[in-house]
């Protein structure tokens, strides 16, 4: 079979997986929060003045690391989490733990925000995160907030992008914080699947794969890993 000089080769892959992994976690809102700061929303509605609504924390780092999340879960992008793992197992191998971790991983990707005791609606009426994946609610904000890129089509009627815009900003600031706390989240499920790659490669002696392979190895056994 003739590869598509697109397609990067598995080795190619994984390799720009680990530069990817070094980028989220020097990431300026990963690396503000990661540390366990709290993320808070503060809102004020006067009855003789404009209501107000902040988070303290920067929106335009969390859209940035957004962005780079959206590589990880998109199909056709060259990090979807579908084709690393593929890598992974073509090159390093595979075993029951590290299936199980993976089926945990792709259970948290789909799976969608819960209804809550508080909840907050758009303008169409629609709760704001719940029922939607991650995914989803990530795209919206994408699409609609201070970074956001062109909107070409209008969004499907119900999505969770839909009525966002001409929504209250307490709606639309709910939406970030809890994006706020995922993104945290989701990196730190990405650099342990970085982990299952590099604990497969000290298995099965493969640590010169490529030079990120070992030096991230190097990293570790300084950390007494």
């Amino acid at each position: 079979m003739t590869r598509s000089r697109s397609t990067p080769s598995p080795e190619e892959r994984l390799q720009q997986f680990f530069k990817f992994c070094d980028g989220l976690e020097a990431h300026p809102f990963y690396a503000a929060h990661a540390g366990g700061s709290t993320l808070r929303l503060e809102a004020s509605f006067p009855e003789d003045g404009p209501d107000t609504v902040e988070v303290n924390f920067d929106v335009f780092h969390l859209e940035s690391l957004l962005g780079r999340l959206r590589q990880f879960l998109s199909d056709g992008e060259l990090f979807f989490f579908k084709d690393v793992r593929r890598e992974i197992v073509s090159l390093l191998g595979d075993d029951g733990e590290f299936r199980s971790f993976y089926d945990k991983l792709v259970a948290i990707i789909g799976k969608p925000y819960p209804e809550r005791s508080v909840q907050v609606f758009k303008a169409n009426g629609v709760n704001v995160v719940a029922g939607f994946t991650f995914k989803q609610l990530a795209e919206a904000q994408l699409y609609t907030g201070p970074l956001h890129s062109e909107r070409l089509i209008n969004p499907t009627p119900g999505s969770a992008e839909d009525s966002l815009p001409a929504s209250h900003e307490a709606a639309k600031k709910h939406l970030v914080l809890d994006l706020a706390y995922s993104a945290i989240a989701f990196v730190r499920n990405i650099l342990v699947l970085r982990n299952w790659a590099h604990r497969r490669a000290r298995e099965t002696g493969k640590l010169d794969l490529f030079p990120e392979l070992g030096a991230f190895d190097a990293r570790a056994r300084a950390a007494g890993v």
